[in-house]
């Protein structure tokens, strides 16, 4: 298991954290999670509803289905899941994506793929965090969040990265490859 030191600053205060890949049936999801919670309300009403029922309500979500695809292309998670006490307080469908993984990796009997869908990259709080200091890392990271480029910034961005990535590799044909998920158009076409 591997593990590093990691801290976050919420509040004036400095909480410790520890990066491990966990077991993923040893995590349990957080119902209530904004985005869990409403897909039980939506399904359930107000009762209380079981893990795998809900892991088969997210299964059906298409931002599930995404993620998804999206985890299995680049091989794991750019982003930890967030985890106090075993429950993932941030991070239940990518949570759900790997089980998904595990499952089709466990069918498809290939062991080295069921190893890698096993363990998720986790950012683990200390179980005295307060649930202020919950709200607050989950609020600034959802309703406040990063500042979103503009539509301009994203071409840019985008157009960049494609023009260094065919440098790098010696294109000069830059319709010739894909990179970034985006296919190169020729604009004098």
């Amino acid at each position: 298991m591997s593990k590093s030191k990691n801290e976050i600053v919420v509040l004036g205060e400095r909480i410790k954290t520890r990066i491990e890949d966990l077991n993923i049936f040893e995590l349990r999801y957080w119902k209530e999670n904004p985005r869990v919670n409403s897909i039980i309300k939506k399904q359930y009403g107000e009762s209380d509803v079981s893990d795998e029922d809900l892991e088969k309500i997210l299964l059906q979500e298409d931002h599930v289905k995404e993620l998804i695809q999206e985890i299995r292309k680049h091989g794991g998670l750019i982003d930890e899941i967030l985890v106090k006490d075993g429950i993932v307080l941030e991070g239940n469908s990518r949570l759900c994506a790997y089980r998904r993984l595990y499952e089709k990796a466990k069918q498809a009997e290939d062991p080295d793929e069921v190893k890698k869908w096993s363990l998720i990259k986790s950012k683990i709080i200390p179980s005295e965090t307060s649930d202020e200091i919950i709200f607050t890392i989950l609020g600034t990271w959802h309703i406040k969040g990063k500042k979103q480029w503009d539509t301009f910034e994203k071409a840019a961005y985008c157009v960049d990265w494609r023009c260094q990535h065919c440098k790098r590799n010696g294109l000069r044909r830059p319709q010739s490859c894909r990179c970034g998920g985006f296919q190169h158009f020729d604009s004098s076409q």
